[in-house]
Order: C-alpha cells, then sequence, then structure tokens
C-alpha cells in the first residue's frame, strides 16, 4: 500500500542519514588523527614511544572502519604518516644512544687525557662532553645519571678548573718575562736607529714571541689586562721597521710590475708596426733577447702578477 511504501521509504532515508552523520563524523576523526600526526612531525622536540603508541592506537580504533570506504584510504595516507613517524622515533633512538656512548667515551677519554698530563686535550673533551650532557633530553639524563656519568664528568670539570688555576698562576711570570723581552726589544731598536736591522730576524722573533704568549694560555685575572697591553704594545712597536719595510717592498713590486708592462708593450708596439715581409731578422732576434734581458732585470714584483706577465710575454714570443 502506498503507506506501506512511504514508511519503508522514510525508514531509508533515515538509515542513509544515519550513515552520512556516521560517514562524517568518522572522516572528522580521521582528519584529526591526520593533524595529531602533522603536529607530531613539525615539532622540532623529539618523538616520545608514548606519543607513538597513541596514535597508533587511535588509528586502531577506526581502522576497519576506514577500510570500508575506499576513499578514505587516498584522501587521509594515515598508515603512510604513521610510518613517517615510526622511521623518526627509531632514528630519534638510535641518536640518542649514540649520544650516550659518545657521553661515555669522550668522559673515559678525559679522563686518560687528565692522568696523561695532556691538559689542552682534556679542556676539548670536557667541552665537547658538557656539549653533549646539555643537548641530551631529560629521560637521557636520567640514564646518565644512573650510570654515574654526570658525577664523574663533575670530578674531572673540578680537576680542569683547578689545573687552570694553577697554569694562570704559572704563566703569569712566564708571561712577565715576554713582556720585558719585548720592551728591551724595542729599546735596543730606539738606541741603534740609525741601523737598518734585519727585518727577516726582527718579524720572526716577535712572531714567536706572539705564539709563546698564546701557548701559556690565561693568567691571574689581576694583572691580565694590564700584561697584555704591554706586550701588544712592545710588539706593535718592534714590528714598525718590518712593516715599513715591507711597505717599501709592496711598493717596490708596484713599481717593477709598471716598468714590466712597459718593456711587454714596447714589444707588442714592435710587433704590431713591424713589416714581417722585409723585417730583418737578425734586428727582431736582439730586440726580443733584449726584452727578455730587461725583463729578468727588473726587481720582483707580486706572484700573480708575475703569472699573468709573463704569459702575456711568452705569448707574445710564440707570435
Amino acid at each position: 500500500s502506498l503507506y506501506s511504501r512511504f514508511n519503508a521509504a522514510c525508514q531509508s532515508l533515515q538509515q542513509l542519514t544515519e550513515e552520512t552523520d556516521q560517514r562524517q563524523a568518522l572522516a572528522n576523526r580521521l582528519q584529526a588523527l591526520v593533524d595529531s600526526i602533522k603536529q607530531q612531525l613539525e615539532n622540532p622536540r623529539p618523538v616520545t614511544p608514548a606519543a607513538v603508541a597513541k596514535l597508533e592506537n587511535r588509528w586502531e580504533k577506526e581502522k576497519q572502519a576506514a577500510a570500508k570506504v575506499a576513499e578514505f584510504q587516498t584522501r587521509f595516507s594515515i598508515q603512510d604518516l604513521l610510518k613517517q613517524i615510526q622511521d623518526r622515533l627509531s632514528a630519534e633512538q638510535e641518536e640518542r644512544k649514540q649520544n650516550i656512548e659518545k657521553l661515555k667515551t669522550a668522559v673515559i677519554n678525559l679522563e686518560e687525557a687528565l692522568e696523561q698530563g695532556k691538559s689542552r686535550q682534556a679542556i676539548k673533551l670536557q667541552q665537547k662532553a658538557q656539549k653533549i650532557l646539555k643537548n641530551m633530553p631529560q629521560q637521557d639524563v636520567q640514564i646518565v645519571r644512573k650510570e654515574g656519568l654526570d658525577r664523574r664528568l663533575n670530578a674531572l670539570t673540578q680537576q680542569i678548573n683547578e689545573l687552570r688555576d694553577w697554569k694562570r698562576w704559572a704563566s703569569t711570570p712566564l708571561k712577565e718575562a715576554l713582556v720585558e723581552e719585548m720592551e728591551a726589544l724595542v729599546a735596543d731598536l730606539s738606541r741603534n736607529e740609525n741601523k737598518h736591522p734585519d727585518i727577516a730576524m726582527l718579524a720572526s722573533q716577535i712572531r714567536h714571541a706572539r705564539a709563546a704568549w698564546k701557548k701559556l694560555g690565561e693568567s691571574e685575572p689581576d694583572s691580565a689586562e694590564a700584561l697584555w697591553e704591554r706586550f701588544d704594545q712592545a710588539c706593535n712597536r718592534a714590528y714598525e721597521p718590518c712593516q715599513i719595510s715591507f711597505d717599501e717592498q709592496s711598493q717596490a713590486r708596484v713599481e717593477n710590475m709598471a716598468k714590466r708592462q712597459v718593456i711587454c708593450y714596447e714589444l707588442e708596439h714592435f710587433l704590431d708596426t713591424a713589416d714581417w715581409e722585409s723585417v730583418c731578422w737578425k734586428e727582431s732576434e736582439r730586440i726580443f733577447r733584449v726584452a727578455r734581458h730587461e725583463l729578468n732585470k727588473v726587481g720582483t714584483v707580486n706572484r700573480t702578477d708575475w703569472a699573468t706577465l709573463i704569459n702575456r710575454f711568452q705569448g707574445e714570443m710564440q707570435e
């Protein structure tokens, strides 16, 4: 009857509406799950196993229902996203294990370096170990504490600090000696200002003094700055004759380059203007020989300029 058909149509419509609502609710839950996974992937903080497990549990609850809707398989790609976050968790866990091992190795090497008196190497290892520990997540710091690595590192750091204090105290008289040496050198140069010092030897002496100062490391805080200012000022004053000599040599190289360019220009001019059908080859050979002699007779030039110039001259000779 018409009434039965109407009731059937109403029931079908109600069922379709319920299925549509359920499908939309499922789509909303799946989209929320996708957003959660992407948020984890975009978060620079390390992924935790608990967070991944929670996401996987949410997917397990929806996976069977989602499998019935073919559109959802391509629309959400949740399985691929979960694979990405699982791979990231595995990579981060492996990196964390490696960092713990690196810290263990650094502490062991630090202990050996201090035992062998290699203070410079020990300081570098201590800084490396501290950096690794600082960048560890809290859960790994707890592992380190259980193994006693932090206590060992703190004890070694204390030893290094004590060593630094001793070295500062020990380096002060050595630095004072370097200051006196450089100030005596300045005084000697002033007394003999009319004499020309051996520039290479003087520059080498100053360079070695600065290297020795750097090697000594830090001094006692009360005297460090004043000592450095005296030393640096004395080195700069002692270096003045070197700087003058080097500036003069640089200017001479520029002038020599100009002279050599003139020789090349004159040779180029000869090559461009000579009548090669009636040229005297003996005279040409003499001109080339004289040009080469004059080129070699001129003083030194900068290496890069010389390379350019010699290529230019040889090119002219080949022509």
